[in-house]
């Protein structure tokens, strides 16, 4: 489903080659605004699972604020 700049997905299990361990996601979910949300890291390795050209952006993307961040 998406709306706005959110996309959200309630079949995640089914996308690509990524089986998440649910458990883990949540135990290292970041909290912002008081929202558990998938770590940048997770969603690295989600976004590679998937392979499309836009996730390939995004994870460019990703990699380049944590590395200005200091969280890479």
């Amino acid at each position: 489903v998406t709306k706005g700049i959110a996309e959200a997905a309630p079949d995640i299990m089914e996308f690509g080659e990524y089986i998440p361990d649910v458990k883990k996601l949540i135990s290292a979910a970041d909290i912002i605004d008081g929202i558990p949300v998938v770590s940048l890291t997770e969603t690295i390795k989600f976004k590679a699972a998937l392979g499309r050209e836009k996730d390939f952006r995004d994870i460019e993307i990703i990699k380049n604020f944590l590395k200005t961040t200091g969280k890479a």
